[in-house]
């Protein structure tokens, strides 16, 4: 949970967060990723729909429409 991470990526959404320098909340997140299949496979597919809708294309598309440019 350092810099714009937390902007990005919400805890639980798209990533196991944990406080910086929280070496047992840190192993604790990969204890859990670990043994969680269905939390890992959860988050992939969320962080893959993360970045496939902000990919450079999609994000020009966006501000276009908001231009009205073409």
């Amino acid at each position: 949970r350092v810099g714009a991470i937390p902007r990005v990526l919400s805890h639980d959404q798209h990533a196991v967060l944990v406080a910086p320098h929280d070496a047992r909340a840190l192993a604790e997140a990969l204890c859990r990723l670990a043994q969680d299949s269905l939390l890992r496979k959860r988050l992939i597919k969320e962080c893959r729909t993360l970045v496939e809708e902000n990919t450079l294309e999609v994000q020009v598309e966006k501000i276009s429409s908001i231009l009205g440019v073409v």
